[in-house]
C-alpha cells in the first residue's frame, strides 16, 4: 500500500508541476515572440516524405534536421521531384532559446 501511495504522489506531482511549468514557458515565450519582427529564413529541402499517413517537407535549419508536416494535396506535386532543386522559404518569429514560431512558408526552386 505504501508503494501505491508513493507512486500516486509521484504521478500527481509530475502532472501538476509539469503543467504549471509548460504554461509558464508558453506565456513567457509568446511574450518574447510578440516583441520580435518576422524573419525570412531560406533552408535547403532534403526530402519530400510521403508515408502511409504522414507527409512532410524535411529541411536543414542551422545544421539541424527539421520537418513541416503537410497534407497530401500540398506535397503531391513535389513527391517525384529532386528535393535538392528546391528550398523552403519560412517566415517566422524568434522566441526564447532559438524557439521559432512558424508564421508562413512556401516552396520555391533554387
Amino acid at each position: 500500500m505504501i508503494f501505491f501511495y508513493l507512486l500516486q504522489g509521484f504521478i500527481f506531482s509530475y502532472l501538476s508541476i509539469g503543467q504549471i511549468t509548460k504554461i509558464s514557458w508558453d506565456i513567457l515565450n509568446e511574450k518574447a515572440i510578440q516583441q520580435n519582427q518576422i524573419e525570412t529564413l531560406r533552408c535547403d529541402v532534403t526530402k519530400f516524405s510521403k508515408g502511409r499517413r504522414h507527409y512532410s517537407i524535411d529541411f536543414t535549419f542551422k545544421g539541424r534536421h527539421e520537418s513541416i508536416f503537410v497534407n497530401y494535396a500540398t506535397i503531391k506535386k513535389y513527391v517525384n521531384e529532386n528535393p535538392k532543386d528546391y528550398e523552403i522559404v519560412i517566415e517566422a518569429k524568434e522566441g526564447i532559446w532559438n524557439y521559432y514560431k512558424l508564421d508562413n512558408w512556401t516552396i520555391s526552386k533554387k
